[in-house]
């Protein structure tokens, strides 16, 4: 019963019931068919090629569904990536990751003791978080893609996630002093604008209704949201980040 034989299970049906159909208006394509009475076609569907082959796999894809799949050896997989599918793939060059991983490996956000269930590596969890945030995969793919339990998936992203925070006051600067007048002159070259430092803009950010003050996050699209607001320098870089969070009424501004 392998899965390969699916599709010449789905097809075999498929062919059968275009056959079916076209019968209703041509009678005479039935007698031109390898099937052609009743008893002839019952013989065929007790044919042991049939239910090994065609009927009893297909029987299992419905009770079951497809294997998932797993990526094997995943850090192996990625070592052997391109330099461009490297970036494609997690959106990063491959020195600013493993300039990342360093200091992941050492802020104590990943577990590395001896004891209890193996942890995983933090290249891995870094590399699946980068995957998760890069490609928008949903945390039960992740988890039947890298053979990874659902609950492990969804520790490991908010660990490297609230590390990542950490890092965000030390990255995510306003310019200060000469660097305000090279970014100036930068969005003049770019796009002719001058005495510019940076480009805004913002975005609603959809939450479910929240239990407490839910009207004061429903919004002009008719649904509930906090919103996002971003500055970017003439390179495209972050130079501030906020987020309007509601706190007893009273707006509040956190980056």
């Amino acid at each position: 019963m392998e899965e390969d034989n699916l599709p010449n299970a789905i097809n075999f049906l498929l062919e059968n019931n275009e056959s079916s159909s076209s019968s209703d208006y041509n009678n005479d394509a039935i007698s031109n068919s390898s099937v052609s009475t009743d008893e002839d076609q019952n013989q065929f569907l007790e044919n042991d090629w049939f239910q090994e082959d065609l009927l009893f796999p297909l029987l299992q894809l419905l009770l079951n569904g497809r294997r998932r799949e797993h990526v094997q050896n995943f850090l192996n997989v990625v070592h052997a990536k391109s330099n461009v599918e490297f970036r494609e793939d997690f959106r990063l060059s491959r020195p600013t990751i493993y300039m990342l991983l360093e200091s992941l490996e050492t802020s104590g956000f990943i577990p590395t003791h001896e004891f209890g269930k193996e942890e995983k590596p933090a290249e891995l969890c870094l590399l699946m978080t980068l995957w998760f945030l890069s490609n928008k995969e949903p945390h039960r793919t992740l988890s039947n893609l890298f053979d990874i339990s659902l609950s492990s998936v969804f520790r490991i992203i908010c660990r490297v996630i609230n590390w990542l925070i950490t890092l965000v006051p030390d990255v995510i600067t306003w310019p200060k002093g000469n660097h305000i007048i090279r970014i100036s002159r930068g969005f003049e070259e770019v796009a002719g604008i001058r005495n510019c430092v940076g480009a805004i803009d913002g975005s609603h950010i959809y939450i479910n209704k929240p239990e407490e003050n839910s009207r004061i996050y429903f919004n002009r699209k008719q649904c509930y949201s906090i919103l996002l607001q971003a500055v970017t320098d003439c390179n495209t870089r972050f130079i501030s980040v906020y987020c309007v969070v509601i706190r007893d009424r009273i707006m509040m501004f956190e980056c």
